[in-house]
């Protein structure tokens, strides 16, 4: 016969009081132990070229949860919010809280019958969602004790990166550390696996039976997290499996980081106006971080060597037969294009690039919003974010303002029309190592968005390590996923800041008819605003347009004032066109295509859309799906909306992929 079992709370008392069938005890118990479940989630994010870093969100539930634990959470989240978590004291309370947590959900664990290894729900899902937070709070102890360990060597590595190898405090990074930090990280596997075993056999209905809301929820949290930090256990995994060659360990390892101009918007997100080698050895930075105008390496002494264009770029018309580094982004897909780039870097300078890493201006915007304005005393001028980019054009085309101050370009390593650019990096680099600890905290969290955005991206020459990044969305990839999907690319192919003052939008129609087949007609409109600036604008702007379809799409028909060009995209479906706008003017152009199989037809199905995001472009996107006739849609999630029988998103502008879902219902 089935026992009936209860844990409750005294109130007035502060007793815990158990049932088991007619039989009642009561225990006393320390405070922290009186009904609390507590659910830390780490978040395994890699730290470009060197670690990873754990982050931790606290959760807790339970009906009647003890003051001193709701203390002990609030600690945790104060410290990750202030970037204190990883300093010497935060890491401190944050190992003397989480060790608290275990042992009440242990004491908690205690109370169950048989050891919680009965059937009977819903002791069973009780007993998996304790054994489910103490595994992740052995994670989150074995991530910080790896963090405690490799502390100094990290501190030292960031030393070498924000003032120099020879300056920088605590001590290198060593083969034993890489060695520490993969047992670490081994236990932190071992406990997220159990944890995720646990959730396997935890029934939601029970939970919801004992009537606390936020059981569920905590399961939905749990859902929604578990993919993110099983991604950053596998980033993590490769990158200390990397890490001895990609610290320098074993010898010099080479990261081309290109800074991209959007206002000239390419590919990959801008034009690779300027570059930096950077190099690790022993664990540090040994070459500094330094800019150079990308010129300087393409057309030494101002010429520039002759080159034909790649395969597939014969739309281009700029490189005319001189195509340089400059060029080699031209793919949108970020590994492809950042392979080009390594192996013309080595054809060009004799030195093997192991990482490439591209950033936009606003990953420098982010970092000026956290310092605050900036001051180029050799230009007698203060930057901020607002008026960066139109400041860096400003000098770009005023070059003899340079000379006529007596600023050395050369000794700076660029042009004379750069030296602004590398001097401008200098003072944010002295005001970066002078951020407080909230401060970086702050500064993380937008670098880690940066990845999703797309303002940041990183290939890896490392196999494994390259699958992780595109598996974490920092590959910046162009994704072909078994559905329906739409990325728009635009290529300012003649040479201006245009992009800046372009007000682009894209509105696709996406009609699911009877035979399953998706029927899109898509609208992009370009207006090309008269905007003032201190620097000077060109009045036409020159673009090779790109639609990317599914390869299953038979043919996409293109119509308006562009001239159609021949271009490929792997595992995908493109039409290409040259367009020509002038300043003051807008112009629109539409294309149409199908999707067949996008969904099930006549059945209860699903049918998905991907749109993905050009990095650095600023395209207000819209979406609106109307069902077969006779039948209904019902939008999965919460991006889209019902509007007059049709669902509709928007987003203004796109920032990061988003996939939209929808139900078909016959």
């Amino acid at each position: 016969m089935k026992q009936a079992y209860q844990v409750g709370l005294d109130e007035q008392t502060s007793v815990t009081r158990v049932t088991l069938g007619g039989w009642r005890a009561r225990l006393r118990l320390t405070p922290r132990a009186i009904g609390v479940i507590i659910f830390i989630a780490i978040l395994l994010i890699n730290m470009v070229a060197y670690g990873a870093v754990w982050g931790y969100s606290a959760y807790h539930v339970q009906k009647t949860a003890r003051a001193d634990l709701n203390v002990r959470i609030a600690d945790l989240q104060a410290l990750n919010a202030a970037g204190k978590l990883f300093t010497a004291a935060g890491l401190g309370q944050a190992q003397a809280d989480l060790t608290a947590v275990d042992r009440d959900l242990a004491q908690l664990q205690s109370l169950l019958p048989f050891g919680g290894v009965s059937a009977v729900e819903p002791e069973a899902s009780i007993w998996h969602t304790l054994s489910l937070g103490r595994n992740v709070v052995g994670a989150a102890l074995a991530g910080l004790h790896a963090e405690q360990a490799l502390s100094p060597a990290l501190t030292a590595l960031v030393g070498s990166v924000t003032h120099s190898a020879s300056a920088a405090t605590g001590r290198p990074m060593t083969l034993e550390d890489v060695t520490h930090g993969q047992q670490a990280l081994a236990i932190i596997a071992g406990d997220w696996a159990a944890a995720q075993a646990d959730r396997q056999v935890i029934s939601p209905g029970a939970l919801s039976a004992l009537g606390d809301p936020r059981l569920p929820k905590l399961l939905t949290a749990f859902d929604k997290y578990a993919p993110m930090v099983t991604v950053g256990i596998t980033m993590a995994s490769a990158a200390l499996d990397w890490s001895p060659a990609a610290l320098g360990l074993t010898q010099q390892f080479h990261i081309l980081l290109f800074n991209m101009d959007t206002d000239e918007l390419r590919a990959t997100g801008g034009f690779l106006g300027n570059y930096a080698q950077i190099t690790l050895a022993g664990g540090l930075v040994t070459s500094g971080i330094h800019l150079h105008d990308i010129y300087t390496l393409d057309c030494p002494n101002g010429v520039c060597p002759k080159r034909a264009l790649p395969p597939g770029y014969s739309w281009f018309p700029l490189a005319q037969g001189e195509f340089g580094l400059r060029d080699s982004n031209l793919n949108p897909d970020f590994s492809t294009s950042a392979g080009l780039a390594a192996s013309l870097y080595q054809q060009i300078t004799g030195t093997r690039v192991d990482m490439v890493v591209a950033i936009t201006p606003a990953i420098i915007e982010d970092i000026m919003r956290v310092t605050g304005p900036l001051t180029v005393p050799q230009f007698h001028v203060t930057v901020t974010a607002d008026n960066l980019n139109s400041t860096i054009h400003y000098y770009h085309q005023n070059a003899d303002i340079t000379t006529r101050l007596g600023i050395n370009y050369k000794a700076l390593g660029t042009s004379v029309a750069k030296a602004f650019d590398v001097l401008l990096s200098q003072a944010l680099m002295a005001q970066v190592t002078k951020l407080s600890g909230s401060q970086l905290g702050k500064l993380g969290k937008l670098l880690m968005n940066a990845f999703t955005t797309k303002d940041i991206q990183v290939f890896a020459s490392d196999t494994r390590l390259e699958q992780a990044l595109q598996q974490a969305g920092a590959g910046g990839q162009v994704l072909a996923p078994a559905y329906d999907n739409l990325m728009l690319v635009d290529e300012n192919d003649g040479g201006s800041y245009a992009n800046s003052d372009m007000r682009e939008t894209a509105s696709d129609v996406v009609a699911l008819d009877a035979s399953g087949a998706a029927r899109h007609t898509l609208t992009v409109t370009y207006n090309y605003a008269i905007v003032q600036h201190s620097y000077t604008q060109q009045r036409v702007y020159d673009d090779f347009v790109r639609v990317i379809v599914p390869e299953s799409v038979g043919g996409i028909i293109g119509m308006g004032p562009c001239i159609l060009g021949r271009t490929t995209q792997s595992y995908h479906t493109v039409v290409g066109c040259q367009l020509r706008v002038q300043r003051g003017q807008k112009v629109s152009l539409t294309f149409s295509w199908t999707v067949p199989n996008a969904f099930t037809a006549g059945k209860l199905s699903t049918y998905r859309l991907l749109i993905q995001r050009q990095a650095g472009a600023q395209v207000t996107t819209s979406v609106t799906l109307t069902p077969p006739s006779g039948q209904t849609l019902i939008a999965q999630g919460s991006a889209l909306q019902a509007q007059q029988g049709a669902l509709t998103w928007s987003a203004s502008p796109l920032l990061v992929n988003t996939t939209l879902s929808a139900q078909v219902q016959p």
